[in-house]
């Protein structure tokens, strides 16, 4: 299917992604003269359609250099749409592909994405869907965390995220998503925790060959220790991640603030 010319008042340039709400394209603002992603909403329900804009609403309500920006949102044709900053650089998963990301690079990225769900925390969102795919690193370092799109307003409470699970990506789900309990900031912590585990030890922590095994590991088994996967991971690095990959939210990082100083200090003595 060929791109639309323009949707709303944005002029269509290319189509750049396809995500789980619909299609991603690359767009030109006549008015402010800038380049921005515009991102549709395929689902034609009415559900998925709220949730798309209180994804726009919440997301937009978050201003800080580590979340990517929303400008607009509205609908064209009875397509919702909502328009982002056009960002430079890599998603995470694609930058651990191509490139051998130094023990120094990896923390600096995690601490950016601690520092961005801090603030996220701070105004009562919970990111919901924190995974590599997630987090683009522009071209001078700097780390955005994107797509709030199963994000829950702790304020907001509403049956829209019940269907919230089947959203985001098995691998990176706490156990807490996955039993239907409910959901806080360290649910994020756990997902940090993964996609930690994941950028060190080389493999996720959580891995099998279908959802239901993946499922079952997240709430029975513990992963292997990222230090027998990789011998440089300094012994304090691990025990962070293994702390905030615990099963019961009791037991992680009480705030993502937290686990930002441990990996700070953990940088410090590298």
């Amino acid at each position: 299917m060929a791109a639309p010319k323009r949707i709303g008042k944005y002029e269509i340039a290319d189509q750049i992604g396809v995500g789980g709400f619909g299609v991603v394209y690359k767009a030109w603002d006549p008015y402010i003269q800038r380049w921005v992603a515009l991102k549709t909403c395929a689902a034609t329900d009415e559900e998925a359609t709220q949730r798309f804009f209180r994804e726009a609403q919440l997301a937009g309500a978050l201003q800080h250099p580590n979340i990517t920006l929303i400008f607009d949102f509205g609908s064209d044709d009875g397509t919702p749409y909502f328009v982002q900053e056009f960002l430079s650089g890599k998603d995470l998963d694609e930058l651990v592909e191509h490139t051998q990301l130094s023990l120094e690079g990896i923390l600096a990225i995690l601490i950016q994405v601690c520092v961005g769900l801090e603030f996220a925390h701070s105004r009562g969102i919970v990111h919901r869907d924190i995974k590599p795919a997630n987090v683009r690193v522009l071209e001078d370092g700097t780390v955005k965390i994107m797509d709030f799109g199963i994000a829950k307003s702790l304020q907001a409470e509403s049956r829209l995220t019940q269907t919230g699970v089947a959203l985001g990506t098995a691998g990176y789900l706490a156990p807490e998503q996955l039993s239907g309990k409910p959901l806080d900031s360290r649910t994020d912590i756990f997902s940090l925790g993964g996609m930690a585990y994941e950028l060190i030890a080389g493999a996720r922590p959580f891995a099998g060959p279908n959802i239901s095994n993946v499922i079952y590991q997240i709430l029975h088994q513990d992963p292997v220790a990222p230090r027998q996967r990789n011998s440089r991971c300094p012994e304090r690095l691990e025990k962070a991640i293994l702390k905030a990959l615990a099963k019961d939210p009791d037991e992680r990082w009480a705030t993502v603030r937290d686990v930002g100083q441990e990996l700070k200090e953990v940088l410090a003595s590298l």
